[in-house]
């Protein structure tokens, strides 16, 4: 253990020193009754002090990590030269101002990615390799070198970055898309491109007996909830220009890119899936066999009622109440349902003025979560239209995401153009399950007259 690992590993056992001090170390780890142990045994907190990380630096090529510790990997991305032998710290990108206003916007929830640190090494890998498969150069190459070797290794010979795989997923990942249907449906991570979901369908039953007679053996009903992710891709262009902008600022653009368009097929598929490889396969909500429907009274939309929406609470069967809500479109919202409920109560008048600026819109006691009419959900009236569901959409639909992403750049063919393109392509899923039970739907479609 050297020094910079034992204040690593002091600090996770709640050390707060701001400037540690080998006395400070020693006399926290006394007083908390802790000690460090390795392969050899318990550690010298003296002799770990004083063994410092080390960095060789050659011929002033990029520094190579002697070892393999995390504290030798810091250490490696701290000293980009060397001056009369003694290593150098120095900062990344244009200035902190810009990094401090990026993360200011990231507290409150404006950025793709949740730090101006994620974001500059995202923007400055992906830039990074889509110069290097076009043969090109550019003006921030430099930049995006040092901000690329604090986190992987160079590879002297030809000075090309070796991202890791893992690094490039998290493009996607870190989006965490905000797309309706993954804050609506039950979204299950996947390790493979098939994968089986255990679900309970049925009660086990409990008899009453005689004393000391023999009790009845039952089991729980359970099947599987099937998911298969389906391939789903795009080609994103951009003009050279883009490629002299700032690391932080090229992510949020790639990423919001590939963001928006998972986001939409994800949502078009829960909407409008009709089982062809339009959606990738699936069945969405206006086609599944298990949503169940209520009609509606009159014509469109006017003759909609609170009767009808009533009727429409009571089809789903074997939900979990807590969960259930509305899902429509924000104009179906504010012109049926909200005036429904505004002319039942003056009250709802003043309760539902503060809806705009903030906070779940409500119908009948339960939330509403709006969808954007991009995905074909009706945004006017019309008959026989699906045009609210009401349900336990945790509960009866499944979202499953395969955790990959694969980027692949254009060597030439935008090259006339002067644009610079990558194709990026994910797998996920999505399985409109209902609860198992014949005939007992747990999300319910309401449909116009």
């Amino acid at each position: 253990m050297n020094r910079k690992e034992l204040i690593k590993a002091a600090k996770e056992e709640g050390y707060a020193d701001a400037s540690p001090s080998k006395e400070s170390i020693k006399k926290y780890l006394t007083d908390n009754g802790i000690t460090f142990k390795d392969a050899d045994g318990a550690v010298d907190v003296d002799e770990a002090w004083d063994t410092m990380a080390e960095v060789v630096v050659k011929n002033g090529e990029q520094p190579a990590r002697k070892d393999n510790t995390d504290a030798a990997k810091k250490a490696f991305g701290r000293v980009a030269r060397a001056t009369e032998g003694e290593p150098q710290s120095f900062s990344i990108g244009k200035s902190m101002v810009a990094k401090k206003a990026f993360n200011a916007k990231a507290a409150r929830g404006l950025t793709i990615f949740p730090d101006a640190d994620t974001a500059e090494f995202a923007g400055a890998a992906l830039r990074y390799n889509i110069a290097k498969t076009l043969g090109a150069d550019y003006n921030q190459k430099s930049i995006d070198i040092d901000i690329i070797k604090t986190a992987i290794t160079l590879d002297n010979t030809n000075s090309g970055a070796l991202v890791p795989l893992e690094q490039v997923a998290t493009l996607i990942y870190e989006t965490e898309p905000v797309g309706v249907a993954r804050t609506l449906v039950n979204v299950q991570p996947m390790g493979s491109d098939q994968q089986a979901v255990p679900r309970k369908t049925g009660i086990g039953s409990m008899s009453w007996v005689n004393e000391a007679g023999a009790i009845t053996e039952t089991d729980q009903a359970f099947d599987t909830i099937n998911l298969v992710a389906k391939k789903m891709g795009r080609i994103v262009k951009a003009s050279s220009e883009i490629m002299e902008d700032s690391a932080i600022g090229f992510a949020e653009v790639a990423a919001a890119s590939i963001r928006e368009s998972y986001d939409l097929a994800l949502d078009l598929a829960l909407v409008l899936g009709d089982g062809t490889s339009t959606y990738g396969g699936i069945t969405g909500l206006a086609n599944s066999a298990n949503v169940s429907t209520q009609s509606g009274t009159g014509s469109g939309w006017t003759g909609l009622t609170k009767i009808d929406f009533r009727n429409l609470m009571a089809k789903p069967k074997n939900m979990q109440w807590n969960r259930a809500r509305f899902f429509a479109t924000r104009e179906f919202y504010l012109q049926v349902m909200l005036p429904l409920d505004e002319a039942s109560s003056q009250f709802r008048v003043l309760t539902n003025a503060v809806m705009p600026g903030g906070g779940e819109p409500m119908f009948m006691g339960k939330p509403v979560t709006f969808i954007p009419s991009v995905t074909g959900m009706p945004y006017e009236t019309g008959s026989t239209q699906k045009c609210c569901y009401f349900g336990d959409f945790v509960g009866g639909a499944t979202l499953g995401e395969r955790r990959s992403l694969t980027v692949d750049f254009s060597k030439d063919a935008y090259w006339a153009s002067d644009i610079v393109a990558w194709k990026a392509t994910a797998r996920a899923t999505i399985n409109i399950h209902g609860s198992g039970r014949s005939g007992n739907s747990n999300i319910a479609a309401l449909v116009t007259g």
